[in-house]
């Protein structure tokens, strides 16, 4: 007994021994090369944000301090964000463990229960401001796509973008209403986090993907389970408790060339370099297929790779957080788009990765807008930009300077002339007669360059003709060349060449020697001084636009007739931005003798000064009225 006893004693310990020997190599015994190459799986998480009140869902992608819900949207749309991260089997039904931080997320349903109503307060008032930025575009465009023709770059697409712009303006009128009620409603909206999890496995250089359930967060770890319950081909669970994914990794000192390896199986693993930590395929000691690797400096790239680069789609954020994706091609990012902190964008061409080169969009964090040719990362050649303000210039860059419109004068524009003593004078300054029977333009102007459509040979639909300057001087030709025009059915116009002389005396004299009749164009003040002129007669800007002033409104309050400012473009420039908002409401006839058209509210255009037409032997300017021929008799209907 004592012996079976002996027996049974020593068995037992030789059991547990066994046992205890089975228990030390299971724990403590080295996992192969080989066994995590067969066990590890690249994980991809797709969620989105949304928040609903039963009706009506808003989508989002995260939260800001600008925008609040950024991305804010009805559709799904590009809403999702996309990330990468690795995990390994350990189980054979499927189960699967990654690092406890794996796609965290810092916002959950009780995050949103106790901000929501900040956080929408603030996303509305993003899109209220938008809106307001929205208004003023679309009235500045409205009034481009009336002044301008069909054959002026830019004018097609213009139109277009006119509107997106009213179909934009409409959405955030929906999207606005939708969040005020959202506020409202706070206590019965649901705020969710969808996720989508899958796994790649391509130990065999062929991925599959496999469907997840969704991501389970432990104390140490995190966990998701394949809804197939059961291992890929080739592939083994570890379920050694002190593995952990770390263990996947392997010390490198560069993503591109390190020892490189002749091995060309693609597996999942971890290379981890003294600035970074690549987590993903792997072949040839290097990133090869989808991985993400994070940088010691805060920098993440993300997508397909090739030996060390960024080949395929992906995505970089850089140090100020800036996230450029798209198509990459050796490590180059060759078109995609760029989204700043401030939610400006790009959309376009790239060369070095940041820099805009090629045809690109840009959407400024103020809203302005623009489309077209970018070099070196600044705005080149032909483009259309939107300011914030409502400012539209649609024509030649240069340096990122705007250059002017590039304008294609055909004879569907209306041009006219306008008229003075000078018109009256011969090549060897003698009297001449003017041949109105004969008016036509034969030429544009040598002073600048313009793009002409066909033989220059226009008729003359309008023409002003200068009848006082100051308080003493008379245009003697005025009253029969008025009359000359009238006959002739050309629309015309009377102009005064205002002084320094007190602006009564000036008013009392143009009254005595102009004539206004019905259906007239309006009358218009011609303001050109030096700026010394302003110094030594006004002394200042605001005193000459007081005077100004006195005699626009006295033109008006005797003809009931607003009418117009000529300045050139320098004037505007130096001195038009000096004056009242009331001086500045009168609408502007403009001068500047180059092929680019200004940015200014205007009813005519001066193009030149040397114009040629048949039946006058003087050089003559030359004008082109700021709109169509159907906007001009509508124009003209406003006086009759």
């Amino acid at each position: 007994m004592r012996n079976l006893t002996k027996n049974h004693f020593l068995a037992i310990v030789g059991f547990l021994f066994s046992l205890l020997i089975g228990i030390h190599a299971y724990v403590f015994w080295p996992v192969s090369t080989s066994q995590k190459q067969r066990a590890a799986v690249l994980l991809e998480s797709m969620d989105y944000y949304f928040v609903t009140d039963g009706n009506d869902t808003l989508f989002f992608s995260s939260i800001d301090t600008i925008q609040g819900l950024t991305r804010l949207s009805f559709s799904l749309e590009d809403r999702v964000n996309r990330s990468l991260d690795v995990g390994f089997f350990v189980s054979r039904s499927g189960k699967i463990y990654a690092s406890k931080d794996a796609f965290y997320s810092p916002y959950d349903s009780v995050f949103f229960y106790s901000k929501g109503d900040s956080i929408l307060e603030k996303s509305n008032a993003y899109v209220l401001s938008k809106y307001q930025v929205l208004e003023k575009q679309i009235k500045e465009l409205d009034y481009y796509v009336k002044t301008h023709m069909h054959d002026d770059d830019g004018f097609e697409e213009m139109k277009s973008l006119y509107a997106e712009c009213l179909a934009k303006l409409d959405y955030l009128k929906i999207m606005s209403k939708t969040i005020e009620r959202f506020t409202q409603a706070s206590t019965i909206l649901k705020w969710q986090r969808n996720q989508k999890v899958s796994a790649y496995y391509s130990p065999e250089g062929s991925r599959r993907r496999y469907v997840c359930g969704p991501m389970v967060y432990k104390k140490n770890r995190t966990e998701t389970q394949l809804l197939e319950k059961s291992l890929p081909v080739n592939a083994i669970s570890i379920i050694n408790p002190l593995f952990r994914v770390l263990d996947l990794r392997v010390k490198t000192d560069s993503l591109t060339q390190d020892s490189v390896s002749s091995e060309l199986l693609r597996y999942v693993g971890k290379l981890k370099g003294k600035t970074f930590e690549y987590s993903g395929e792997i072949q040839s000691n290097m990133p090869n297929g989808m991985g993400i690797c994070v940088y010691d400096n805060g920098c993440v790239s993300q997508g397909i790779w090739r030996d060390g680069l960024l080949h395929g789609s992906g995505w970089f954020k850089d140090v100020d957080d800036a996230v450029y994706s798209g198509d990459w091609e050796e490590g180059y990012l060759m078109g995609g788009s760029a989204v700043y902190p401030d939610g400006s964008t790009y959309n376009g061409a790239f060369w070095d990765n940041k820099i805009f080169d090629g045809a690109g969009e840009r959407f400024y964090a103020d809203g302005s807008i623009y489309y077209g040719s970018w070099a070196d990362g600044m705005r080149q050649d032909f483009g259309m930009y939107v300011a914030a303000d409502g400012t539209v210039q649609c024509g030649s860059w240069k340096d990122d300077k705007f250059e002017g419109e590039r304008l294609l004068y055909t004879a569907d524009r209306v041009y006219g002339i306008d008229i003075a003593r000078y018109q009256h004078l011969n090549r060897n300054r003698r009297a001449c007669n003017i041949s109105w029977k004969y008016l036509r333009i034969k030429s544009l102007g040598t002073r600048s360059e313009k793009r002409i459509s066909g033989i220059v040979s226009y008729p003359i639909s309008f023409v002003y003709i200068k009848a006082t300057e100051g308080a003493t001087v008379l245009n003697r030709y005025f009253k029969s060349d008025y009359q000359q025009a009238r006959i002739r059915g050309i629309h015309v116009g009377a102009y005064h060449f205002f002084s320094s002389a007190p602006v009564e005396e000036q008013l009392a004299w143009f009254f005595k020697n102009t004539i206004y009749k019905k259906g007239d164009l309006p009358p218009v003040l011609d303001l050109e001084p030096t700026d010394s002129y302003i110094n030594n007669r006004w002394g200042s800007d605001e005193v000459m636009f007081e005077q100004v002033l006195k005699w626009l409104k006295a033109v008006e309050a005797k003809y009931g007739v607003k009418p117009l400012l000529y300045v050139n473009q320098m004037f505007i420039k130096n001195h038009l931005s000096k004056a009242s908002e009331e001086v500045q409401s009168y609408d502007l006839w403009v001068a500047r003798y180059g092929e680019f058209k200004p940015y200014s509210h205007m009813i005519y255009w001066q193009i030149s000064p040397d114009g040629k037409v048949s039946g006058i032997q003087s050089d003559v300017d030359i004008n082109v009225f700021n709109g169509s021929k159907e906007r001009f008799e509508e124009y003209l209907k406003t006086f009759n």
